[in-house]
């Protein structure tokens, strides 16, 4: 009986990591990949405008275009962008609300940085954490 159970509950986490790593399908994720590579094309740029045009209305509230350049000037210290390492994508629902959210790794000449990116369903920026 114990087998039993100990074998549902590594069935059930398995199950569970997994729905917590992939995209829901009301998402695209080609979408995604081409939204994640506007926004960090935008902060490798420095284009504040960009980023605010593929902000939705909460994002623009919080970071209007001034406030974008306290985060690009956590850029300034990695050098130029090389390439993009890794990049996973999943879903998260929060009061209501579905999200799409990235975590890439990119890479550049300094250092590393991990950009995590969330998109709401109309595919527009809803938060970006940088490290």
């Amino acid at each position: 009986m114990k087998r039993i159970i100990l074998i549902f509950f590594a069935v059930f986490f398995m199950v569970g990591c997994q729905s917590q790593e992939q995209l829901s399908n009301t998402f695209d994720q080609e979408k995604i990949d081409a939204q994640n590579l506007a926004v960090i094309d935008a902060l490798n740029a420095k284009d504040a405008q960009t980023l605010t045009d593929l902000s939705n209305d909460t994002m623009k509230e919080a970071l209007p275009a001034e406030k974008w350049e306290e985060v690009f000037s956590l850029l300034d210290n990695v050098g130029p962008f090389k390439e993009i390492k890794e990049s996973v994508s999943s879903s998260t629902e929060e009061n209501g609300a579905e999200n799409a959210v990235s975590v890439i790794k990119a890479a550049y000449e300094k250092a590393d940085v991990t950009y995590t990116i969330s998109f709401d369903t109309d595919y527009q920026l809803s938060g970006i954490y940088l490290k």
